[in-house]
């Protein structure tokens, strides 16, 4: 899943655009395809991020925490003896993420 092209905007557009943009290209998949794109948009937002672009780097942060989000959601992973791997990422991953996303927040405006 590639992150689309727009123009950035502020915070909340990248976001809203972020979480669209995940919501309409993740329907169908699996809770295991979900957090396997969740973690490329994480390598792919890291990237973004040491190249100096934080606006398209919280763009891929949002669309991964939107992709976790939905993996959470998924009834398969509830009574799932292998849904210790999906908490474990989501505890390591996705919670440091959105702690990151908050302070690029503040440093974009």
């Amino acid at each position: 899943m590639q992150n689309g092209s727009f123009s950035l905007g502020t915070v909340s557009e990248i976001k809203k655009h972020a979480t669209n943009f995940a919501e309409q290209n993740s329907k169908g998949y699996g809770a295991k395809a979900l957090i396997g794109s969740a973690r490329s948009q994480i390598q792919r937002g890291r990237s973004e991020d040491a190249a100096g672009s934080p606006k398209t780097a919280l763009h891929a942060f949002y669309i991964a925490a939107t992709l976790a989000s939905k993996a959470m959601a998924d009834k398969s992973l509830s009574g799932n003896k292998n849904n210790h791997e999906f908490i474990q990422f989501y505890q390591v991953r996705i919670i440091p993420l959105a702690h990151h996303a908050n302070s690029m927040i503040s440093c974009t405006g």
